[in-house]
């Protein structure tokens, strides 16, 4: 039900009533987090191409979480429609015109939302040096980007 203006700065779209939006705070919109280095699954099945001298291939899991607002139902706004198909109900009522409303209204709700995305990926080191060379791009990247601080592990050694 849209009756009120209900705006939120950067959401395009009117919010229904009732609703409301809390921005997250600059410093914990996004989180990051790097896995430490393992060997390669794929790899430990007794196949000879493993190394177990070197500890080569390895696979790294990366992930970037970032909540930019949380919307939240701040109180109970039913539609006349639902109220009415709600009120209609009673001890005689058939089967049928329960699922009828379930069809029409459906059985569950959103309480609250967060809105952001969330990106991942694995990075397979090969050898020793493809490890260095990506460690220190990501070292430079996260320094551009994230002010050098980020909550993840594996580190090169």
């Amino acid at each position: 039900m849209l009756t009120q203006k209900n705006f939120a700065r950067g959401i395009e779209q009117q919010l229904p009533d009732g609703m409301v939006v809390a921005s997250v705070p600059t410093e914990v919109q996004c989180h990051e987090e790097l896995s430490d280095p393992i060997p390669d699954p794929e790899y430990l099945t007794g196949m000879v191409n493993f190394s177990e001298v070197s500890g080569y291939p390895l696979v790294q899991h990366w992930s970037l979480r970032s909540v930019l607002y949380h919307v939240k139902l701040n109180q109970w706004v039913l539609s006349q429609a639902f109220s009415s198909a709600i009120h209609s109900l009673d001890g005689a009522t058939q089967r049928s015109d329960f699922v009828s409303i379930l069809r029409e209204f459906g059985n569950h709700y959103v309480q609250e939302a967060v809105y952001g995305f969330q990106e991942s990926c694995t990075i397979w080191y090969p050898n020793k040096q493809v490890q260095r060379q990506l460690w220190l791009e990501y070292q430079d990247i996260s320094k551009d980007r994230f002010g050098g601080a980020f909550t993840g592990h594996g580190g090169f050694e």
